[in-house]
């Protein structure tokens, strides 16, 4: 999110100046969080902070995270969309459990990788949130969960034919994934149909 920041923000005005005027329905799905936790913590990255003078204030990963995931929030909240969802962190690189790559019994995990402090930035995102929804923003933005569906099945991530040794490896697989898509159809047909998405889910249902 440091270094893409005013990509995100430059993108958002492009599309909002090529849409102007048009009658379209927008819907926002964003995390920022394993990439973002690494650079800001592990003590490998400390050239990339220098580089980008991301913690210049001394300021703690933590800190830093929260500064910019407040900036983020601004910049979503004046983005006309129907629907705004965060997708919390995943469980960060899980060295148990897992299936279909290798971790080797003498490879440290660092803290910053760990599932611990995958939780933790997400308790402050969590907070960003929910002082923006109490704040005077019309905005709501929801939260779809992608950190406890995916810590208790490490064995649910990306696989390698070759069973090979490798970080990005433990990204979630097709299982997980197949919810996550799931879940987010399901949210962007009741954020844009609304009422009417709501009465035909009961009649399924058998309530109306």
């Amino acid at each position: 999110i440091h270094l893409t920041m005013p990509n995100v923000t430059s993108t958002l005005k492009e599309i909002q100046q090529r849409e102007h005027g048009a009658n379209v329905k927008r819907v926002i799905l964003f995390n920022t969080g394993l990439h973002d936790i690494d650079v800001l913590c592990c003590s490998k990255r400390q050239h990339a902070r220098d580089k980008t003078n991301i913690t210049s204030k001394g300021e703690s990963c933590s800190d830093a995270y929260r500064e910019a995931m407040v900036q983020l929030v601004h910049v979503l909240d004046d983005f006309p969309a129907e629907l705004k969802v965060f997708r919390s962190t995943t469980a960060g690189w899980q060295k148990y459990g897992n299936y279909g790559f290798s971790w080797r019994a003498n490879d440290m995990q660092p803290m910053s990788r760990s599932p611990h402090l995958a939780h933790h930035f997400n308790t402050i995102a969590y907070d960003i949130l929910q002082n923006h929804q109490s704040s005077s923003s019309n905005t709501n933005i929801l939260i779809a969960d992608g950190y406890w569906i995916t810590l208790p099945r490490p064995d649910h991530t990306q696989i390698s034919t070759q069973n090979q040794v490798g970080k990005h490896l433990v990204h979630p697989g097709f299982e997980v994934l197949s919810v996550l898509a799931r879940r987010w159809f399901m949210l962007i047909l009741w954020g844009l149909c609304g009422e009417s998405f709501e009465k035909c889910m009961a009649c399924i249902g058998g309530s109306g």
